[in-house]
């Protein structure tokens, strides 16, 4: 049924389409060809055009040429979506260079509600800016669970749509800010399977800041982006645009994550947080304004810093 669902979908966005080796082709919005040469493949979640090579997650295609409701329709229709109940983990896999996965329980988040129906959650969130949008977007919720009880919890999806990693804040103030599992965070990259390494990305310390800048915002869960990272790997492959918006406090660490990046080809532009702001509690249109004022890494750039400071 989802399967029809999902097609029907699509058919909307991307016309009529033909089954070929398993595979929808339909005609490609990106490049208009005449023929139907634009592959959709739904176990993988990917597209790819055979005229034009655009290709890519299948999110971001319906993101480009749908609509806001097709988009949040889709979201409810993937493979994604089933994960929301987080009644099981299935755990990532890929194989990369790097560590192993942190240490996810297999029975994480039981019965768990969209933080958006948690009244005192919902208000914390509202406290930050955050709306019912950026929820659904970052399928932030609540679990009555005694060890995640009056937390907002942040899944984290690999590119296979799988639950490798999350963060759970606390919305009360009355104990421990962030639970966040043990182990290694060198393979994840935060909600891979929303990125498109094709377009700018978006690095940022905590998720707070990250769901400010989305799409395309990861947050390092940190101040740090380690050279031995499936994050580092990933940039670097893709040669993709960054920008490096960290706290004021960690203006060095942003001026080396962008000194790593530019070493290995990539542009990166850079926003230095200036007294009493903080992304994470800004407005979105406050937050893309610090996007817009980003100016691209020099090293004139950190000498200068270094001078003034």
């Amino acid at each position: 049924m989802k399967q029809t669902e999902k097609i029907s979908l699509l058919q909307s966005i991307f016309g009529n389409y033909k089954f070929y080796n398993q595979e929808y082709l339909f005609y490609c919005k990106f490049c208009n060809h005449k023929n139907q040469r634009f592959s959709i493949n739904l176990e993988k979640n990917c597209y790819k055009c055979w005229v034009c090579k655009k290709h890519g997650k299948l999110y971001h295609a319906i993101k480009t040429f749908g609509s806001g409701q097709d988009l949040y329709n889709w979201v409810k229709l993937v493979k994604i979506n089933e994960n929301l109940n987080f009644s099981t983990i299935v755990k990532n896999k890929l194989q990369t260079k790097v560590a192993t996965i942190p240490n996810v329980p297999d029975f994480i988040f039981p019965n768990v509600e969209p933080a958006y129906k948690n009244k005192q959650a919902l208000k914390y969130l509202e406290s930050r800016h955050i709306t019912k949008q950026d929820i659904v977007n970052w399928r932030m919720t609540v679990s009555i669970d005694r060890n995640y009880r009056n937390r907002i919890i942040f899944p984290s999806l690999n590119q296979f749509g799988q639950i490798n990693y999350f963060v759970a804040r606390d919305y009360t103030g009355r104990q421990l800010d962030y639970l966040i599992p043990s182990g290694s965070k060198l393979s994840i990259i935060f909600n891979e399977l929303f990125i498109d390494w094709q377009q700018p990305i978006v690095l940022t310390e905590g998720v707070f800041d990250a769901v400010k800048v989305f799409p395309n915002s990861i947050p390092l869960l940190g101040k740090i982006l380690s050279s031995h990272s499936l994050l580092f790997e990933k940039l670097t492959h893709h040669q993709t645009d960054v920008f490096v918006i960290l706290d004021r406090d960690a203006k060095k660490d942003a001026f080396f994550i962008a000194e790593m990046l530019s070493m290995y080809g990539n542009k990166v532009f850079v926003y230095s947080i200036k007294d009493k702001e903080d992304l994470g509690v800004m407005t979105h249109q406050e937050a893309q304004k610090c996007l817009s004022e980003s100016k691209l890494f020099t090293h004139k750039m950190k000498i200068q810093d270094l001078l003034e400071n």
